[in-house]
């Protein structure tokens, strides 16, 4: 074995230096506290997710690219509405608010409440969007708020996915995908242009 092997001394590592073989052990722990409250402090916080995106399925038929001239609609037929429900995340200190959505699939979106008023459920816009509270989780559902798609220019097909870019204030555009599905039940009819 060559000689220019240092050994080590006593099961102490000679490459650690000496002034920290010799930090005693309380040392140590208060060393160990003020890198662990350093390294807390460095951390982000949390951050505003969206998940869960997900929209009812169109009545097939009712917009076709393919079908022929006369099978078509005509550029002053409405095409029917779409819907989109998701979860907002907002695991940050910060208020946030959900200013505007957007999706290639329309040719509008807006952002809309469901509410009830003298006895009928209406829709109602809200052209200031919504507020998203800070460390809170709030839900676009069947009833409540969702996402209007205005003027498809497709069928939403069951299983199909399409983007959705959400503008937040402060977070910015997040873009997520949204899933065609019949929602919570599977018995749900593919007809959803009664279902805001």
């Amino acid at each position: 074995m060559s000689s220019s092997l240092a050994k080590p001394t006593r099961g102490v590592d000679s490459t650690v230096p000496q002034t920290l073989r010799r930090v005693s052990a309380r040392r140590r722990w208060l060393l160990g506290a003020v890198l662990l409250t350093i390294s807390a402090c460095e951390r982000t916080p949390g951050t505003l997710d969206v998940r869960n995106a997900w929209s009812w399925p169109t009545a097939p038929g009712r917009y076709q690219e393919t079908s022929p001239p006369s099978a078509s609609p005509d550029a002053d037929q409405e095409l029917g509405p779409g819907v989109v429900y998701l979860e907002i995340v907002n695991g940050t200190r910060q208020d946030d608010r959900l200013l505007s959505a957007e999706a290639a699939v329309c040719r509008v979106t807006e952002l809309h409440e469901t509410r009830e008023s003298e006895g009928r459920m209406t829709m109602v816009p809200l052209p200031h969007g919504v507020e998203v509270p800070a460390r809170s989780v709030l839900s676009f559902e069947p009833g409540g708020r969702h996402v209007m798609l205005i003027d498809l220019h497709q069928d939403l097909l069951l299983g199909q996915r399409f983007d959705l870019s959400l503008e937040f204030e402060n977070a910015g555009v997040i873009l997520v995908q949204s899933e065609v599905r019949r929602g919570a039940t599977s018995e749900a009819s593919e007809d959803s242009s009664d279902r805001p």
